[in-house]
């Protein structure tokens, strides 16, 4: 039983810090929340503002390519869903009923393919770009 627990709760994690970048966000804590709310009722409202902290963090991370700090984040979310399914076999169903609608939502945010064509001509200048563009001339 404690392989599955660390999966379940790696999976809770790496899947709820992959969203913290997202427009889905707002929904994801939402579900994490609820579990906490449900079954831990007296830590949900410090949970829900360690979360807004975390997904602070998290977007300062990235945008400063700072691996190890959003792996700080991953890691103590990870010990937290961890005790969190500890908790009893009821918890562990709603944590992975959880999961699965965190999944649900990275599948939905999930970048997709971008394809683009341009064609020059003479002095002509084409920017492009899937994602953010800085042009500094």
């Amino acid at each position: 039983m404690g392989a599955e627990l660390e999966v379940l709760a790696s999976t809770a994690a790496t899947t709820l810090i992959g969203l913290m970048a997202t427009d889905a966000w707002q929904q994801a804590r939402s579900t994490i929340n609820r579990v906490w709310r449900k079954s831990r009722p007296e830590q949900a409202d410090r949970v829900n503002a360690d979360l807004d902290e975390a997904q602070l963090t998290v977007t300062q991370a990235r945008r400063n390519d700072d691996d190890a700090l959003e792996a700080a984040v991953l890691a103590e979310w990870q010990s937290r869903m961890l005790r969190l399914a500890l908790t009893d076999s009821a918890v562990r169903a709603d944590l992975k009923a959880a999961v699965r609608q965190l999944e649900a939502l990275a599948r939905k945010t999930a970048p997709g393919s971008v394809s683009m064509q341009a064609d020059a001509r003479d002095h002509a200048r084409i920017y492009q770009s899937a994602q953010d563009m800085v042009i500094n001339e």
